[in-house]
């Protein structure tokens, strides 16, 4: 019985950090001066292809996302691109992503 007790609490506590409707956030900078950078393309690879833009100060949010992998693909002009492999059950702190001026 203590054993189906702590399974049970196990999948509980497994669903309630992965909850599917969770916000995904972050604020993009430039590698060099920290500064933020805006107009950043931020596109979720594996949610057919949603994508946001950076305002000013950098930030964006994907108000709801899927209890599933993904891959952030960060992309601006004059920037190199980069790709992050994500797991939504550690979205929880909002991600600060620094973007490497291309040569």
């Amino acid at each position: 019985m203590k054993k189906l007790l702590a399974l049970l609490f196990l999948v509980s506590a497994t669903c309630v950090a992965c909850d599917p409707l969770s916000k995904l956030d972050g604020i993009v900078i430039d590698q060099q001066t920290g500064q933020p950078l805006m107009d950043v393309t931020v596109k979720a690879m594996n949610w057919n292809g949603a994508e946001i833009i950076t305002d000013s100060l950098g930030y964006f949010c994907f108000s709801s996302i899927d209890n599933s992998d993904f891959i952030l693909e960060i992309t601006k002009e004059g920037y190199r691109m980069q790709k992050i492999e994500m797991d939504c059950c550690y979205c929880k702190d909002t991600l600060r992503i620094a973007l490497e001026p291309s040569l």
